[in-house]
């Protein structure tokens, strides 16, 4: 009885511990379940049942590189425009080459081995933590409800989340031109990476700011001699093709436009604001850890522009990131934070139709980026997690009594 009153004062923090892990392991076994649910459903819809946005892109591929058999798509695509900038139809060359329907299996075989270096990121960020935290964090992140969305259509966010951590690593590795690459190649779909290029310019990334522009620039003549397309009418095309998509999003960009301001002025509007809002956030957070900015952009990029439920992945920065505080600080503010913006994550792509619950949704974002900042500030957070000792803390604490 002695030597058990003893050691419940030694260590007065191993009940609760003992507690937390079986929370952690509760999570984990509920969120295992829902993962294999999103990704199962995801990969089968996109190999056999959807791959809607496989079908649009590779379609569209093949009017720019003069390949499209259908005259009747040749023709809409001659009267409406293409979707995106010339030069993300560079990387479609490599996306889209096989014949339909066969591109639908090679689409989610590149999406799978983007799943696996997304987790390869995740896992090699939370290397210093147990097996157990890197399993939660791993699987708070598969469990996206965005990434079913991603899969089953055949979007590009998973694609696009693997080329950001991609050149995140690389930028931590020291490899600033090959981190700039990834950069200019995830600008494929630009209303996602551009504000990440603003990460890169005010951490002084030069060098990875001018490999991206050579690649896009590369990209763009490359298109131009294969198609024909003057580069400057596919921009101007993909600006009102985006101005038709927005209509169908909800967010900041969307509320511009139902006051009654034309896209092509909401637009540029809605963008100059979220400038002026992150940019001297991340210009005053530029020597912190690299996630966080990370986070900022992935906001950014979440609010600044139309995007749909399939954007929501990108918000996974923002998850590392409060993730990383939650484990550093062990502040349950942090911790409940995390657990609000990954549950806003986590909910069906069904619900995320309803006006409600986005608006929901973009609440929680927003306050999980204004706590990660104002949690952020109260000590240096670097990107080397530390593992505490509960048990050599109790002995400290023990001695100095």
């Amino acid at each position: 009885m002695l030597e058990r009153d003893i050691n419940h004062l030694t260590y007065p923090g191993h009940d609760s511990e003992r507690l937390a892990r079986r929370l952690k392991l509760t999570l984990v076994a509920c969120l295992a379940v829902l993962s294999i649910a999103y990704l199962g459903k995801g990969f089968y819809f996109g190999i056999f049942k959807d791959g809607a946005d496989v079908f649009r892109r590779w379609t569209e591929e093949r009017f720019v590189l003069g390949q499209l058999q259908d005259p009747r798509l040749a023709a809409m695509f001659a009267r409406r425009g293409v979707v995106y900038p010339p030069w993300s139809y560079f990387p479609g060359i490599f996306l889209f080459w096989l014949p339909w329907p066969q591109v639908r299996a090679w689409y989610a075989l590149i999406n799978l081995a983007c799943l696996i270096s997304m987790i390869g990121f995740i896992t090699w960020y939370a290397r210093e933590q147990s097996k157990l935290d890197r399993l939660l964090i791993v699987l708070s992140v598969t469990a996206i409800g965005a990434l079913c969305t991603n899969l089953g259509v055949g979007n590009y966010g998973l694609i696009m989340i693997a080329l950001l951590a991609g050149a995140y690593r690389a930028d931590e590795a020291g490899r600033p031109t090959l981190s700039g690459l990834l950069l200019g190649v995830a600008m494929l779909k630009p209303q996602i990476a551009a504000p990440f290029l603003l990460v890169a310019l005010l951490r002084g990334r030069f060098r990875a700011l001018a490999a991206a522009a050579i690649y896009l620039v590369a990209a763009t003549v490359a298109i131009w001699i294969i198609s024909g397309i003057d580069p400057l009418l596919m921009l101007k095309q993909s600006v009102q093709m985006a101005g038709m998509f927005a209509q169908t999003t909800d967010g900041l960009l969307t509320v511009v436009l139902d006051a009654g301001v034309p896209f092509r002025l909401a637009a540029p509007l809605t963008a100059l604001l979220c400038i002026a809002i992150f940019g001297p956030i991340l210009w005053r957070y530029r020597d912190r850890s690299p996630m966080l900015l990370f986070a900022i952009a992935a906001i950014m990029s979440r609010l600044w522009t139309y995007n749909l439920n399939t954007s929501n992945l990108i918000l996974v920065f923002l998850l590392l990131a409060l993730w990383r505080l939650a484990i550093e600080t062990r502040d349950l503010r942090a911790t409940a934070l995390f657990i609000a913006v990954a549950a806003s994550l986590w909910v069906p792509a069904s619900l995320s139709n309803h006006h409600v619950v986005q608006l929901a949704e973009h609440l929680t974002w927003l306050a999980g980026i204004i706590g990660l900042l104002i949690l952020d500030r109260s000590g240096p957070v670097s990107d080397e997690l530390e593992v505490s000792d509960p048990i050599a803390e109790a002995t400290v604490w023990s001695s100095s009594v």
